[in-house]
C-alpha cells in the first residue's frame, strides 16, 4: 500500500506532534477530536493535568497555566489549535468552552474560557476542567474572531478512558 503525503502546515505539524505526545496515539488521530467548519479548522487535544506538571515543557515551561497547575483529582487540559481555511493559525480569538456529560444534573455543563497559550512557540487555547465521571463528554467550543459577528461553533466527543 503505497501511502498519500499529506500537505500540512508546519505549526500544524507540530501541534499534532505535542498532542500525540501528550495524549498518546490512540486519541491524537481520533476524528472525533478534529472540526471542520465554514471558516475554521480546530484540532482538540485532551490531557490529563497531571502530566503537564510532570513534564511542564509542552507547555513551554508556563507555570503560571491558567492561574497555577490544577492539582485536583481527574483535571484534564483541553487544548484547541485554531487555524483559518488556508492553514494559517488564528492568534486572535476568544475561544469559549462548555463541558457537559450526560450524567450531569446540576450544574449541567461547565462554560470556561479556553486562554491563549504558547506550545511549542505558538498560540493555541487551553484551560482545566474537571472530568471525574467515565464515558462521553461533549465539548462545544465557541470561536470568536474580530473579522466575524457570529461565533464559529465546533463540537467535539471526548470519550474518557477507563
Amino acid at each position: 500500500m503505497k501511502l498519500k503525503r499529506l500537505d500540512v502546515p508546519r505549526s500544524l505539524a507540530m501541534a499534532l506532534v505535542i498532542v500525540t505526545a501528550l495524549v498518546g496515539p490512540a486519541r491524537a488521530g481520533d476524528p472525533g477530536l478534529r472540526h471542520e467548519g465554514a471558516s475554521y479548522r480546530v484540532h482538540l487535544g485532551v490531557t490529563p493535568a497531571w502530566r503537564l506538571e510532570q513534564m511542564p515543557e509542552l507547555v513551554d515551561r508556563d507555570k503560571h497555566l491558567h492561574g497555577g497547575l490544577a492539582r485536583e483529582m481527574n483535571t484534564q487540559h483541553v487544548t484547541a489549535a485554531i487555524f483559518d481555511r488556508r492553514g494559517n493559525r488564528v492568534s486572535d480569538a476568544t475561544v469559549i468552552a462548555e463541558l457537559s456529560h450526560r450524567r450531569w444534573t446540576h450544574p449541567a455543563r461547565v462554560v470556561r474560557p479556553l486562554e491563549r497559550m504558547t506550545v511549542a512557540g505558538v498560540i493555541t487555547y487551553g484551560n482545566f476542567f474537571k472530568m471525574a465521571e467515565r464515558g462521553e463528554y461533549r465539548i462545544v467550543l465557541h470561536i470568536y474572531t474580530t473579522a466575524g459577528d457570529q461565533p464559529e461553533v465546533a463540537r467535539f466527543v471526548y470519550r474518557r478512558p477507563d
